[in-house]
């Protein structure tokens, strides 16, 4: 899914706060969505923020996407839900962790008045900013239970088991090679075969390039082609098959994992790689049920939503 603009927003200023009024046009309501009722602010950012990304919109293009964002903000709430059947964005704690914010954002922009410029600017209201900062704090208590339940008892839980998973075969080192022909890309090969070294082997041969030792984890690499060929080398058959790839032709040597390379990759390495897959994994996870919320809690805009029109809200 799109990339919320409100969210990349949140995380840049460190969260937002209060002390900006609101008119009553502010507060009026304009529809509902998963129970809640939606006003005239959020209408507004999250359409000035439509035609801001994608210029060009026509009105129904424009009340589509609007829509489609609103119902992705409510379902965040709709999740949390499942995990705390009493949630709601007026809990004390959620509250006084939007409080907290406040002061950091008075104190980051150093007065009321900057930050309160800052609202005007970029289309938010007092209790709207509320709003986004307690919806990202429900998030933050649902991403917790959620990643509990993604990765509790499978190789992905902590460092320990993730380590154990990539030693029993789903480690791979590997060096790729890149000739200019496939005759070049045969001679490296029968070099290789004969026992030069990767280096030894591409020594001479023109337009032939030799890559760093780099590590592939089974099942997450963007190149599966690369992957699967990487996966199918040996110990006893180190040296791989020639394959055309855009051009050109590839080759790849597999590369023993020592002991000092083992403690190096586990020092640093590893938690990166461990950190990326969960959040691969947490992310899929999150779109695939926000999506389906999505699907049974569409925005509805009430009469007074519907007598608006998107494309000349300022």
């Amino acid at each position: 899914m799109k990339k919320r603009f409100f969210a990349a927003m949140l995380v840049a200023v460190c969260l937002l706060g209060a002390l900006c009024g609101c008119s009553k046009r502010d507060r009026r309501v304009v529809g509902s969505c998963a129970g809640y009722d939606v006003f005239y602010e959020e209408l507004r950012f999250v359409t000035l923020s439509a035609r801001t990304e994608s210029e060009g919109l026509d009105a129904g293009a424009l009340k589509e996407a609007v829509a489609n964002q609103i119902a992705l903000d409510y379902a965040v709430l709709v999740a949390a839900k499942a995990y705390f059947s009493d949630l709601s964005l007026e809990d004390a704690e959620i509250q006084k962790a939007v409080d907290a914010s406040v002061d950091a954002a008075i104190e980051e922009y150093g007065s009321k008045s900057k930050y309160k410029a800052f609202l005007k600017e970029n289309n938010l209201t007092e209790s709207y900013a509320r709003l986004l900062l307690a919806r990202a704090e429900v998030e933050l208590k649902w991403k917790e239970k959620l990643e509990t339940d993604l990765f509790t008892g499978t190789s992905l839980e902590d460092e320990t088991a993730f380590a154990a998973w990539l030693q029993d075969g789903n480690l791979v080192r590997a060096r790729r090679i890149v000739a200019p022909s496939e005759a070049v890309a045969q001679e490296i090969r029968a070099a290789l075969l004969a026992g030069a070294s990767p280096e030894g082997a591409v020594q001479g041969k023109e337009g032939a390039n030799l890559s760093a030792k780099f590590y592939l984890v089974k099942g997450y690499s963007e190149d599966q082609e690369l992957e699967a060929d990487a996966f199918a080398l040996t110990a006893e058959s180190p040296v791989g098959e020639i394959r055309a790839v855009n051009g050109e032709y590839r080759l790849l040597i597999r590369e023993e994992i020592g002991a000092e390379d083992a403690e190096s990759f586990a020092a640093y390495q590893l938690p990166t790689y461990l950190q990326n897959l969960r959040k691969v994994k947490y992310e899929a996870e999150r779109e695939k049920i926000l999506s389906d919320i999505v699907k049974n809690n569409p925005f509805l805009l009430n009469e007074f939503g519907n007598s608006l029109d998107l494309t000349t809200i300022k």
